[in-house]
Formats: C-alpha cells, sequence, structure tokens
C-alpha cells in the first residue's frame, strides 16, 4: 500500500500537477482581473467621455504590476522542472 502511494507522489511530481494548476489558476485570475478593469475604464469613459488620469495610472499600473508577478511565476515554473535530459 505504501509502494502505490510513493507511486502516486511520483506521477504527480513527474507531471508537476499543483504548479500547473497554480499557475493556470493564477493566469485566470489576471485575465478576470485585466478584463475587468477594462470594462471599468470602459464605463468611466462612457459616462464622462474622458478617462482622468487618475484612473488610468491606477488600472495600468495594477495590471503591469500583476503582469510582472505573474511572468516571474512562469518563470520561476519554467525553470524549476526536472531536467529529464541530463544524467547523474
Amino acid at each position: 500500500m505504501k509502494q502505490r502511494w510513493l507511486n502516486l507522489a511520483e506521477v504527480i511530481d513527474a507531471f508537476r500537477i499543483v504548479p500547473r494548476t497554480l499557475t493556470l489558476g493564477a493566469a485566470g485570475g489576471y485575465t478576470a482581473y485585466f478584463y475587468d478593469s477594462v470594462q471599468w475604464v470602459r464605463g468611466i469613459y462612457e459616462a464622462t467621455g474622458s478617462i482622468p488620469p487618475e484612473v488610468a495610472t491606477y488600472a495600468g499600473g495594477t495590471v503591469s504590476a500583476l503582469g510582472l508577478i505573474l511572468t516571474l511565476l512562469i518563470n520561476k515554473y519554467f525553470d524549476s522542472g526536472r531536467r529529464w535530459n541530463e544524467t547523474d
């Protein structure tokens, strides 16, 4: 029974299920935030006919900052994988 759990853990580790799930969740959250930010700015523009600089700065800054964080997360994911072609 213990060997079955160890084999399952090896499969989960080899296919990197947890990091892939977290990365996909982060990318989905970023996409949703980006879409909501666009809709928010568009609503302000439709209501007032212009976009205040504070709104543009806030929306652009947060989307850019979260994009940077997502980029760092994805790079960390790519760099942390098992090296299949290296031999010990």
